[in-house]
């Protein structure tokens, strides 16, 4: 099975205030279904354990087409695609009751060793697949987001991680660096998120508080989350439309 299909029923706890589905929603459903996937096809959490490996989300990219609505029910896919040279593809896909496409979505992904907790290169990574899934979201390959400069009016919205925030690797979960943004930003109740992508540079553990930083232009927000240090832990970049 190169593709999984997954019926979901949308939540009041999927949606913000303003009935907009929130970033951790389809997050979360591109997560939970990977991993279904991931061990669906030999490659999951404990026949990776067992090699001392694990998956690491790199970076994650998703565009509304049409935005789901509260308490209807959508099916989600996912599917992998061949390795590249230095991590792999996964990518993702959320459609309504009649077929109609609302989110499309694209990941990218690492193996890390176990113990060095170093990203290993896909050569070097042995999987028995034999076909992969050929329809790709996106007609390239998902860019490593720019930083740009503080200055000094910047007022940064503080998060010490929590115990409800770690995974079973260890560190914070992906879903959760979604959570600091919105909560950073705070969007109005006119705007929406048209495209989100977020890259996860360095892993966060519990009780490491987090500095994120945001800027806007136009209709494009830049968000980057710094340790205490000043090293940015994660970046993030965030285009708007009217609702």
């Amino acid at each position: 099975m190169n593709k999984l299909d997954r019926r979901y029923r949308l939540r009041t706890s999927d949606f913000d205030r303003y009935h907009k589905i929130l970033p951790a929603t389809l997050l979360d459903m591109f997560q939970d279904m990977a991993g279904e996937h991931a061990d669906y096809i030999g490659v999951g959490y404990d026949s990776m354990n067992e090699k001392k490996l694990f998956w690491v989300l790199l970076r994650v990219k998703y565009e509304v087409i049409k935005m789901p609505k509260l308490y209807t029910d959508i099916t989600a896919s996912t599917w992998p695609h061949e390795p590249k040279k230095s991590f792999f593809v996964r990518d993702y896909m959320i459609a309504d009751e009649s077929g109609e496409t609302l989110v499309i979505g694209s990941s990218q992904w690492g193996v890390v060793d176990l113990e060095s907790r170093r990203i290993i290169a896909p050569k070097n990574v042995e999987f028995d697949i034999d076909e992969y899934y050929p329809k790709s979201n996106f007609d390239y390959t998902l860019r490593k987001l720019k930083d740009f400069e503080l200055t000094d009016d910047m007022v940064p919205y503080e998060v010490l991680s929590g115990y409800t925030d770690i995974d079973i690797n260890g560190h914070v979960n992906n879903i959760k660096y979604s959570n600091y943004i919105i909560n950073a930003i705070r969007l109005p109740e006119d705007e929406i998120i048209k495209e989100f992508q977020i890259d996860y540079r360095k892993e966060v553990k519990e009780g490491e508080k987090l500095y994120i930083y945001h800027v806007r232009e136009e209709d494009m927000i830049y968000c980057k989350g710094c340790d205490a240090d000043g090293q940015v832990m994660f970046a993030a970049e965030i285009k708007l439309s009217k609702k």
